[in-house]
């Protein structure tokens, strides 16, 4: 049985994609290509939206569908020369400036994708009260099931954090001993304009013993802004309901 995105699971075609280690940007952390009997990320990504990811012809580093079609455009780690650069907010397209490290305000709905790893996964946030667990991961590779909704505080900035065995890592790689964790995309030209998507890669281990090909833990994020006082009741009630829809639905 498989998780339902958007209303748009047809026929899985099977994608012929280049993938090539080492690839770097200056403001971007280098992937590198998966283990042997792995998956890579466009790879994740073709098999989540059931569509072919190509790497982009402006951006190699970023994955599309065609043109009309769905894409997935990587999001800065870092500024060039180093450092966090400015939150990134969780519904906004990001601007020049915003990276992955830290992030504000919104409604998310969170959902494990792939798991490739041996390490158990755990997924949750730091808004500075420490770690606070969303889900655990059960199950493997693509057959894996977790997911929450969380609403954030407004105005109160936050890391995304990946926890289990190996310890819990976040998205602000300075919290990490200075390497970064994570890697994310976001997700346009789906049939729901009305929502922010973001698919988020993670690394369970030190990079001194770790293959650095983001690919233990995948987890989407499907975001709304916070409503407005008095409607936040209702608002909350429909969208953790659409939440509950897609993770229970199966196919």
């Amino acid at each position: 049985m498989r998780k339902t995105h958007w209303g748009i699971r047809a026929s899985f075609v099977t994608a012929t994609i280049s993938v090539w280690a080492g690839t770097a940007s200056a403001n971007l952390t280098t992937v590198q290509a998966p283990a042997a009997g792995e998956k890579s990320q466009a790879e994740i990504l073709s098999h989540v939206y059931h569509v072919t990811f190509l790497p982009a012809v402006d951006n190699a580093l970023s994955y599309t569908s065609g043109p009309g079609g769905i894409t997935a455009t990587r999001v800065d780690d870092f500024l060039a020369g180093g450092g966090q650069g400015t939150d990134l907010h969780l519904v906004n397209v990001p601007a020049p400036g915003n990276t992955d490290q830290q992030w504000v305000d919104g409604i998310a709905s969170v959902t494990a994708e792939a798991r490739f790893a041996a390490y158990s996964q755990r997924f949750g946030y730091d808004d500075g009260g420490g770690y606070v667990n969303l889900f655990d991961v059960t199950g493997s590779q693509y057959d894996v099931w977790g997911g929450n909704t969380h609403q954030f505080s407004l105005g109160v900035p936050w890391n995304w954090a990946r926890s289990g065995q190996g310890g819990t890592f976040y998205s602000q790689e300075s919290r990490n001993n200075h390497e970064d964790h994570m890697v994310t995309y976001q997700i346009t030209g789906l049939p729901d304009p009305g929502r922010a998507v973001w698919m988020l890669f993670w690394e369970d281990l030190p990079s001194s013993c770790s293959d650095r090909d983001f690919n233990d833990l995948a987890v989407e994020v499907s975001a709304t802004p916070v409503p407005l006082p008095g409607a936040d009741i209702l608002a909350m009630i429909g969208f953790a309901g659409v939440s509950v829809l897609r993770y229970r639905r199966k196919a």
